[in-house]
């Protein structure tokens, strides 16, 4: 769904980011796999505006309680969205850089 950039699609992927986030923690490498590939497709397609949207995920991607392949993948993803979208991601670095700093 993510892969064919629907916009129309947008809302109902970004709900589930939270989830994937999470399942990229899992012991199941196929699991821990797919939400990663999920993860990148929706990312790609997605909206630079979207970024504020994301942002509670995101942090909780990079908190104290997350799994370290999650914070991994998390810093990942927002590697692949400052590379399509650094202004956008610029305007989110006073967000993100204690979070980032506390890893």
């Amino acid at each position: 769904l993510a892969e064919a950039g629907k916009p129309e699609a947008e809302p109902f992927l970004v709900a589930a980011v939270p989830q994937l986030l999470e399942a990229t923690g899992d012991k199941s490498k196929a699991i821990k796999d797919a939400a990663v590939l999920a993860l990148k497709a929706l990312f790609e397609k997605m909206s630079p505006f979207g970024i504020e949207i994301l942002m509670p995920a995101i942090l909780t991607g990079l908190g104290v309680k997350a799994k370290p392949p999650t914070k991994e993948a998390t810093l990942n993803l927002l590697t692949d969205l400052a590379a399509k979208a650094p202004k956008t991601v610029g305007h989110a670095l006073v967000i993100l850089a204690m979070p980032v700093a506390e890893l």
